[in-house]
């Protein structure tokens, strides 16, 4: 696989297979880019579900461990994976320090908690999206719900994988031709199959 840098928005509620499916295009990242030697997660907690890089898709997984690591020796990870915990409310250190890596898949979990939808999208998230391709990144964002999705992001995103979320209709700001076939599609299966998704390209052409 050659570089991508890519910004990945990951759109679905609890139990659709969001963070089974997150961590299945993460495995092909690390297996196929020999560049790419850093994997560092971003939680609010220490939650089992990024322990390992284990998935459905990956059973074998389970012995590749995510460490927690200190904030502050972020910037010295020569390589590995890792995770960072939020201990603050202000994240903005935590994204300045984010958008000074190299080499890595980048992975911010719910990343609704810490900037509103309608928000003006500061200055720092603004430089992690323009460094992806300078530094070699891989930049996932994640969220619930679509309503939660601010329409910037939406717009500099590359690739939209849109699970089964709690939204009734796609929001006005996200309404477009692409995003609204696929949610009306995840609709017709909401009842059949929980894990279902959709691959939105923006712009590019997209290998599952």
């Amino acid at each position: 696989m050659s570089r991508q840098n890519f910004i990945y928005i990951i759109v679905g509620g609890i139990g659709s297979g969001k963070t089974t499916n997150t961590k299945r295009l993460v495995n092909k990242i690390l297996d196929n880019n020999e560049s790419i030697n850093k994997l560092v997660v971003f939680d609010d907690g220490d939650y089992d579900n990024w322990e390992s890089l284990k998935s459905h898709h990956n059973p074998e997984r389970g012995n590749q461990k995510l460490p927690i690591i200190k904030e502050e020796d972020l910037l010295r990870l020569k390589s590995g994976h890792v995770r960072i915990i939020q201990k603050r409310d202000d994240y903005t250190t935590y994204v300045e320090k984010f958008s000074k890596l190299r080499n890595s898949v980048l992975v911010i979990e719910d990343a609704s908690r810490w900037i509103e939808a309608e928000s003006k999208v500061p200055g720092v998230i603004k430089k992690l999206f323009l460094n992806v391709k300078q530094r070699n990144v891989e930049l996932f964002f994640t969220f619930h719900d679509l309503q939660d999705v601010p329409s910037w992001f939406a717009r500099k995103a590359r690739v939209i994988i849109l699970h089964h979320t709690g939204d009734t209709v796609v929001p006005k700001k996200l309404d477009k031709p692409a995003i609204r076939k696929a949610f009306e599609a995840l609709q017709t299966t909401k009842k059949t199959n929980q894990y279902d998704f959709k691959v939105i390209p923006v712009n590019v052409d997209v290998k599952s």
